[in-house]
């Protein structure tokens, strides 16, 4: 029994083509073929690796690595000594970046910007009734970005499900 919370159903997980209730969920753009990939890939190796508990809710590929999402323990998805995360790489020919995603958003926001000195995360309220986040970004040349601005700021926002704008400050 398939223990792993995966964004299609078991069934499909495991064997390999959609129910119609997963083939109108990716047709509603409400998951991926990279999510279908890769909930398919932990179906196979979840006894290896010990999924039972494990969370994915949501990839995104952002061209040089893949962002994969849990509203669980990022460690499961790791694996010991990072093997999971390893196997993944391998299996999906790019780097996997595993984030926790849950109530805590300005967690998620700076898990997924890496290694960028984030100065401040607010809450901005609009006009127009709805919550955008504000994340201001130092100016700073040794700030490794993972992609473009406009990339992570969508990146953000399709994982969390908030508005995101990234404001660059200082010299």
């Amino acid at each position: 029994m398939l223990g792993t919370k995966l964004p299609i159903c078991e069934q499909d997980a495991k064997l390999g083509a959609l129910c119609k209730d997963c083939s109108l969920r990716l047709q509603n753009g409400q998951i991926s073929d990279l999510d279908i990939t890769i909930s398919r890939i932990f179906s196979s190796v979840e006894d290896k690796f010990n999924l039972e508990e494990a969370s994915f809710t949501k990839a995104i590929d952002m061209d040089t690595f893949i962002i994969i999402a849990t509203d669980g323990n990022v460690g499961q998805l790791v694996g010991k000594k990072g093997r999971l995360v390893k196997y993944l790489s391998e299996k999906l020919g790019k780097l996997v970046r595993i984030v926790e995603v849950n109530e805590d958003i300005n967690k998620a926001i700076l898990d997924l910007m890496g290694q960028v000195s984030v100065v401040g995360i607010n809450k901005v309220y609009k006009k127009e009734g709805h919550i955008e986040y504000a994340v201001m970004i130092a100016k700073d040349k040794n700030n490794k970005w993972l992609a473009p601005k406009e990339k992570m700021e969508d990146a953000i926002a399709q994982i969390t499900g908030q508005s995101i704008k990234i404001n660059l400050i200082g010299d």
